[in-house]
């Protein structure tokens, strides 16, 4: 659904999302329905008071009924109509053969102002003010990689646990006893969590553990270093991401600087352009036409986290494609 919250504190709609993640199905479903009924003056603020009355009492209250046939059905079947729930049985059944469920329904979503959305029916008392507007700040991720290991195939169950990255190999060595194995390839990863969100889609194979320790590796010397933006910006600039490229770009991190105000090329094209004319023809100038231009004979990359400025005018692509050419043979000091 969209979110029209006009303007907003990033940390805030974090929160937000932090709260969304924590819901299960039928929570789900409430804030659908309630944000569905209080849409017209939404905001940022009332959506957390949303998922915090969600949690914390019984104002919001969700049902499968997808029309108002269902509604009068499961409304019948659970005995939610008082009047009827009070019937002897062969009344209650003559009841439900002659009930038309159709115009039930309408009426009971009439009267309690219900919504249906596609997993359901919602209805709404009125909320509790519990979002005070104060929420504690995100935290970075303690570790660079996490990942949740069990067994292949879980042949004993859902025996799983978490390594954190880099690890040692007394570390290794603890795992394989935890789960009583010989050999990593008998294990599986079946999640990732990074301190780079863009690593987190990325499959995990038990054979390329060497490699994942060592981007770990780097990933905590650039955290430690303050350059893991530069590396976060790299990775947005390259088409597909694997655990080749995503431990082989760690080489380049110090061969690019970042501009991390400059994220698209109408931005980076004014900037040019404010070196090179007054500021009054600026506005004349199709500026995200001249950054595409002329980062693209800088080898200059405008990323999500800013613009990525190669120190010698060489693209990253091209860095890699350089990188990924077989090395020439050496023999008695002659290249082959």
């Amino acid at each position: 659904m969209p979110f029209h919250f006009g303007k907003y504190s990033l940390f805030e709609l974090n929160h937000l999302a932090t709260q969304l993640n924590a819901l299960n199905f039928d929570g789900e479903s409430k804030f659908v329905g309630a944000y569905t009924l209080l849409h017209r003056d939404m905001t940022l603020q009332k959506a957390i008071n949303i998922t915090y009355n969600i949690q914390n009492n019984n104002h919001i209250d969700y049902s499968p009924a997808r029309d108002v046939t269902e509604l009068a059905e499961f409304y019948l079947e659970n005995d939610l109509i008082p009047e009827v729930k009070a019937l002897p049985d062969p009344s209650y059944q003559w009841v439900l053969t002659h009930t038309d469920y159709q115009k039930l329904g309408t009426e009971i979503k009439n009267r309690e102002n219900g919504v249906f959305i596609s997993a359901g029916y919602v209805i709404m008392d009125e909320l509790d003010d519990l979002y005070d507007g104060t929420f504690p700040m995100p935290e970075p991720a303690p570790h660079t990689l996490a990942l949740c290991i069990g067994y292949r195939n879980n042949p004993y169950g859902d025996k799983r646990t978490t390594l954190t990255l880099p690890a040692t190999q007394e570390d290794f060595d603890q795992l394989l006893t935890y789960f009583e194995v010989t050999d990593l390839r008998e294990l599986s990863c079946y999640g990732l969590d990074s301190c780079v969100p863009m690593l987190d889609p990325m499959d995990v194979c038990m054979e390329d553990m060497a490699t994942f320790n060592q981007l770990a590796q780097s990933l905590a010397r650039f955290r430690e270093q303050g350059t893991l933006p530069i590396y976060k910006a790299l990775l947005d600039a390259i088409p597909v991401i694997s655990i080749t490229t995503a431990h082989q770009i760690c080489k380049f991190v110090d061969q690019f600087t970042l501009v991390d105000d400059v994220r698209d090329s109408a931005e980076y094209g004014k900037r040019l352009c404010e070196s090179l004319m007054p500021d009054e023809l600026i506005h004349c100038v199709d500026t995200a036409r001249y950054g595409n231009m002329i980062a693209q004979e800088n080898g200059v990359s405008i990323t999500q986290y800013g613009t990525l400025v190669p120190k010698d005018n060489v693209p990253l692509l091209d860095k890699i494609a350089q990188d990924n050419k077989p090395k020439p043979m050496t023999f008695g000091g002659m290249s082959f």
